[in-house]
């Protein structure tokens, strides 16, 4: 069971879901089922709930989430931890996939991830902020999710883009060396018709006797 937030960003007209894990078999299976859209937020150095986001396509990146979003993502996150009366706390996130160990051990432990990636890790200094953090509780929802289903349908999805892409680009270049080859073959009879009339020219000019031009006067 997952505790989920609709996010509606005002910059790309979207509906984002942030979502945290209520216990720790829920965390494992977030966590083995990731998707490569997931961002995953927590507080750094001090006891906090993971907060996780999910983005709306994989050519969206950290630098893409929309500001608002990302303050719902923040404000989320500052509440969800053991500091969430101070008044400003430090907030990483990366992608989840960045991860490589460190989100498997007590759902709420200050341990620190090992990323696999350091670069991609970002930091912001957060604040609070009532009235954004309000807004968002109030579209709080508890769902079960299907973690290893959704997990398939996605990797499924991408399968047949992939393959509809590459369909795609293989009719271009079957159509493109259609073209070429049609280029080609008008280049060599023209290329051959020059050849022809130089060739009927030639033999017509030999077959004449020496006086033709005479002749002809």
């Amino acid at each position: 069971m997952s505790v989920q937030y609709k996010s509606v960003s005002e910059e790309d007209d979207c509906v984002y879901t942030i979502s945290t894990c209520k216990d720790l078999t829920d965390k494992l299976d977030k966590t083995n089922y990731a998707l490569p859209i997931d961002v995953w937020f927590h507080a750094e150095g001090i006891v906090s709930k993971d907060v996780f986001l999910r983005l709306q396509n994989e050519s969206q990146g950290l630098s893409d989430i929309p500001k608002d979003v990302l303050e719902d993502c923040l404000q989320l996150t500052k509440a969800s931890s053991s500091s969430k009366k101070t008044s400003t706390i430090k907030v990483v996130y990366t992608m989840l996939s960045n991860i490589k160990t460190g989100l498997t051990s007590k759902l709420e432990s200050k341990q620190t991830p090992v990323y696999i990636k350091s670069d991609d890790v970002k930091t912001r200094k957060v604040s609070s902020n009532p009235l954004v953090l309000d807004k968002l509780l109030k579209t709080e929802t508890h769902v079960k999710e299907e973690y290893e289903k959704t997990k398939a349908e996605f990797d499924e999805n991408k399968r047949k883009q992939n393959t509809d892409k590459f369909h795609k680009q293989s009719k271009e270049e079957q159509l493109k060396a259609t073209e070429y080859r049609a280029i080609a073959e008008q280049k060599r009879r023209g290329y051959t018709d020059l050849f022809d009339e130089e060739s009927l020219e030639s033999s017509s000019n030999q077959n004449r006797d020496e006086d033709w031009e005479d002749n002809f006067m």
